[in-house]
């Protein structure tokens, strides 16, 4: 039997379980530390001194699973799978921004609300406007598992932007509130790489593998 399939999210799993012992006291000796915001909920105070930008660890693991795990298994570059990587990147960009203003400046707001929107619109536009050009896009909402489609035609683009940030910001909100990013994003991985086996769409399947296997070696 040929288990490669598993290799995105074995190899995945692995690179992020070996950085995070690594890259965790790596951080904290450059004391790359976040900072509480003293007007928050008191128990999280305790937190302050805690390593940020830890999550570049399931980043290069994800990244390294989506394009070597997915190569082997799909025996082909897994070309949609590269353009969700580089929108994850484009977005978790904005947030390497938001961290370094928190360390450089020892607060806790980083940037203001309109310029993290701003620039989460701009990644959301060209993610979409690269998959129009590639050709992978449509105007369609399907309902997985019951073969519905609805049209939205010009109204697909402005409704697919808001998905992206409304998406992107509730990873943002849980993680910063408890540090369960990794907890909801697992479940919502394992969702949609079922959908990608089920509608053999391996390019699917490899990004949520990869990106299972990498936040769950983080975790």
């Amino acid at each position: 039997m040929n288990y490669s399939f598993i290799l995105p999210v074995f190899i995945s799993f692995v690179v992020s379980a070996v950085l995070g012992p690594v890259l965790i006291p790596f951080l904290r000796n450059l004391k790359l530390s976040q900072t509480e915001r003293e007007l928050g909920v008191k128990s999280h105070l305790k937190k302050a001194g805690t390593p940020t930008m830890g999550g570049i660890a399931f980043v290069i693991s994800t990244t390294v699973g989506i394009l070597l795990g997915g190569f082997v298994y799909l025996k082909r570059m897994p070309k949609s799978a590269v353009l969700v990587l580089l929108c994850a990147l484009s977005f978790g960009f904005v947030g390497f921004v938001d961290d370094y203003i928190k360390v450089v400046k020892k607060r806790n707001l980083g940037l203001t609300a309109r310029q993290k929107l701003l620039l989460q619109v701009l990644a959301s536009i060209a993610f979409l406007w690269a998959v129009h050009i590639a050709g992978w896009g449509g105007a369609g909402l399907a309902i997985p598992f019951f073969n519905i489609t609805f049209d939205l035609g010009l109204f697909y683009y402005p409704v697919a932007v808001i998905i992206l940030i409304g998406t992107v910001n509730a990873v943002n909100l849980t993680d910063g509130l408890d540090g369960l990013a990794s907890c909801v994003t697992i479940p919502v991985a394992l969702l949609f790489a079922i959908l990608g086996n089920r509608y053999a769409n391996g390019d699917l399947f490899v990004a949520a593998s990869a990106l299972m296997g990498g936040v769950a070696g983080f975790l």
